[in-house]
């Protein structure tokens, strides 16, 4: 344990970075308004947000402290924009809680229900947490999931909804075992209906590595991913015994349902039996071998006739033709120290491509711990490169695979890309058997060529 004079935060509504910060609007007169998906904040208001980790004061804190401010020059960071905060220090009225306030700018606020905002006091900024923000006459959020108003105010209420999510995935990868480079694929799709009340929401909102491009979707976000995943109190649901997929060059095939859990999975293509690379929690591992190519461009179907809780539905998917990662062979070792340029050809214009780089080591920042690290960029295809700074890869553990089948060696590194459609596009809605519809659900395909790679 590190013990420091100040190591502040943003409070959230799930106690983890990047969710929703607790915070109010303070009128002019009455009381204040609690900040929400249907009570957002609005441009040139002045919140009040709980914070903690300003450090000591001289009065005991199991006691109502007087107000002062602890902190002079901070600045609340919002939207490219840099807002003075008036008050940081103490909450008057909560013993032990810190309490910022800061006017919102007049103009250039960005609009979501996920509006990344941080605290820079001097050279140090914030773990990053989210607010919902609106403009004119808007009354709810736009939510990057799609959700809508009605949704929104049902989570607002005790309610919940439902959102589907499936995809068809293909998967090559390169890994180096005892000097020889073994090339795979494998293909599948699955997926599942899940319901999501307000806690589950928000903690799911908050994981990290869950749609970073909803933050930042032309650029880089890195985090670090915990050894155990986090609880989430969600419930999938029954669509009926199995789904149908069609596809180009005549594709048909069943999608069963595991009972167990309501999810939806089938192999397309056959493994060889050679390892895959390991997962962390929030980011899947990848499957072992295969050399069939169902997944290609073309129009693709998924169909169900109902379960006990899903009705009947169709879900339809254009499918891109694949990109190429055109500097893969020249990629051999990931350089910490200065910037690293991934660079591709093809795909639709439109679609979406997604750089992971995953390593487990020694903590740059404190060599006495062990991490799981990952950064995430995002481009679209039309750009056919993506830059990663030095800034974000020094933040990575210096990593090396294992270099023997079966190692106990638990480090490992890899560089992925990615590639899928737009986020607008691909959605569907189904009947829910209870009434009403499960909320704009997604219908994806996933094209991904991953590489075993050091980072030095």
């Amino acid at each position: 344990m590190k013990v420091a004079d100040r190591n502040f935060g943003l409070i959230t509504n799930t106690g983890k970075p990047s969710g929703m910060v607790q915070a109010r609007v303070r009128p002019a007169e009455g009381d204040p308004v609690n900040v929400t998906y249907i009570a957002p904040a609005r441009a040139a208001q002045t919140l009040e947000m709980d914070a903690a980790g300003l450090g000591p004061i001289e009065a005991a804190d199991n006691e109502l402290p007087a107000e002062m401010n602890m902190v002079e020059g901070a600045v609340l960071m919002i939207g490219g924009q840099e807002v003075p905060v008036a008050y940081l220090g103490r909450n008057p009225q909560r013993p032990g809680f810190d309490r910022l306030l800061a006017t919102l700018p007049e103009s250039g606020l960005p609009e979501g229900c996920a509006v990344e905002i941080r605290v820079r006091i001097g050279e140090v900024v914030s773990a990053p947490a989210t607010i919902p923000t609106v403009a004119g006459d808007k009354t709810v959020c736009d939510h990057p999931l799609g959700i809508s108003p009605t949704g929104l105010e049902s989570l607002a209420g005790g309610g919940s909804v439902v959102l589907g999510s499936f995809t068809v995935t293909q998967q090559s990868m390169s890994m180096t075992v005892e000097g020889f480079t073994l090339d795979t694929k494998s293909e599948n799709a699955g997926g599942e209906f899940t319901k999501y009340d307000a806690r589950a929401m928000a903690e799911w909102m908050a994981q990290s590595g869950t749609d970073r491009f909803v933050l930042n979707p032309n650029g880089c976000s890195i985090f670090t991913v915990p050894d155990t995943s986090a609880f989430f109190p969600t419930t999938a649901l029954d669509a009926g015994a199995k789904l149908k997929l069609t596809g180009p060059d005549s594709l048909n095939k069943d999608v069963p349902r595991d009972a167990k859990n309501n999810s939806y999975n089938v192999t397309l293509s056959s493994g060889t039996g050679l390892p895959s690379i390991p997962g962390l929690p929030s980011i899947p591992g990848l499957p072992g071998a295969g050399s069939s190519s169902a997944v290609k461009r073309g129009a693709f179907a998924l169909t169900g006739t109902g379960g006990a809780d899903v009705g009947a539905f169709t879900a339809n998917l254009n499918v891109s033709d694949s990109i190429a990662w055109t500097n893969k062979d020249a990629i051999t070792a990931v350089n910490r120290a200065a910037d690293l340029t991934v660079t591709w050809s093809g795909g639709a214009a439109a679609d979406l491509v997604e750089l992971v780089g995953i390593s487990r080591g020694k903590a740059p920042e404190d060599e006495s711990k062990t991490v799981n690290r990952v950064f995430i960029c995002f481009a679209p295809a039309s750009a056919a490169k993506i830059d990663v700074p030095a800034s974000i890869l020094q933040q990575m553990p210096a990593a090396e695979n294992p270099t023997t089948p079966g190692s106990s060696d638990t480090s490992f590194a890899t560089l992925s890309l990615q590639q899928t459609h737009s986020p607008s596009t691909g959605r569907f809605q189904a009947p829910l058997v209870a009434g009403g519809q499960t909320e704009p659900s997604v219908f994806a395909f996933i094209y991904g060529f991953t590489k075993m790679v050091p980072y030095r």
